[in-house]
């Protein structure tokens, strides 16, 4: 007899939340391939005995995450260091104005600045072609959230902005899907059982 389904008045199981300190944890791997995303940047940098220095545009939950983890992951400031921000919003670079950061109002300016000489765009996704191509075209390494950007043609543009960048050694890198949070296994492996199940079905 098959299994009959819930109702759709059934209440469904809430999941359980992940605790602060494994979100932490998996958010500080997550951005520890950083030097893996920028290629060669970080171990150029790190010949040369300096440190990359990063300008983060784009300050809303996201962005002050990410933020938060560089500042916290000792591994990361042994390569990197943050000493620029940029959001539209003046309220949100708030709570940053006393930590010793260079602060912007635009993107535009922080790319400009000469401070940085990579930038991690977390801006709303339709902002991400150009910022990413003004940043290519200031000789700046560039790493972005995912999506690149929303429309294909608008990823053609920023790859073609890339490809015309001025120094071939600048790199360009965007972010994967955060797989490692442990909802993502949880339901992968069932998934992956009913996948298989279904393989061995007679036809």
């Amino acid at each position: 007899q098959r299994g009959t389904s819930p109702s759709p008045s059934s209440p469904r199981p809430t999941p359980p939340s992940p605790s602060p300190a494994s979100v932490m944890a998996t958010a500080s791997a997550r951005l520890s391939n950083i030097h893996r995303h920028l290629g060669g940047a970080i171990p150029a940098a790190a010949a040369s005995g300096t440190k990359l220095k990063v300008g983060i545009v784009g300050l809303g939950g996201r962005g002050t995450n990410t933020l938060t983890i560089l500042e916290e992951t000792a591994g990361l400031q042994e390569k990197m260091t943050v000493v620029a921000l940029a959001d539209v919003d003046a309220e949100a670079l708030e709570p940053h104005k006393d930590k010793g950061y260079t602060l912007f109002a635009t993107a535009s300016e922080l790319i400009q600045s000469g401070l940085i000489d990579t930038l991690l765009i977390v801006t709303p996704h339709y902002y991400h072609t150009t910022i990413g191509a003004e940043a290519f075209a200031a000789g700046l390494h560039v790493l972005t959230e995912k999506p690149i950007s929303v429309h294909k043609a608008d990823c053609e543009k920023l790859i073609a902005a890339y490809d015309a960048r001025p120094n071939k050694e600048q790199k360009f890198a965007a972010m994967f899907n955060n797989r490692q949070r442990s909802p993502h296994p949880a339901l992968h492996a069932p998934a992956r059982r009913l996948a298989l199940s279904r393989l061995a079905l007679p036809r």
